[in-house]
């Protein structure tokens, strides 16, 4: 049964794994001045003087590479399940 359900399991796994790395909310009100998370960092690039396109830019590669890389790892998997349904 759990080969069968593997394929669930890591679509749960890489949507909770999207939602927990992106959560600003909780970021912005638990976090101090002290250690500010990457979403604060990112939102934090644009003030008076300006925007930081290239801080924003290397933040925002910070913050999706993992998820990418953990998305193709993941993907036979994903694929798999798909294809486990289908008529064959």
């Amino acid at each position: 049964m759990v080969p069968i359900a593997a394929p669930g399991f890591v679509a749960a796994f890489i949507l909770s794994l999207v939602f927990a790395w992106n959560e600003y909310f909780f970021a912005v009100v638990l976090a101090s001045a002290d250690s500010p998370t990457l979403p604060i960092l990112l939102a934090g690039q644009t003030s008076s003087q300006g925007t930081r396109w290239w801080s924003i830019g290397a933040l925002a590669t910070a913050a999706i590479t993992p998820l990418l890389i953990i998305g193709l790892i993941m993907e036979r998997h994903i694929v798999k399940g798909l294809t486990a349904g289908a008529v064959k």
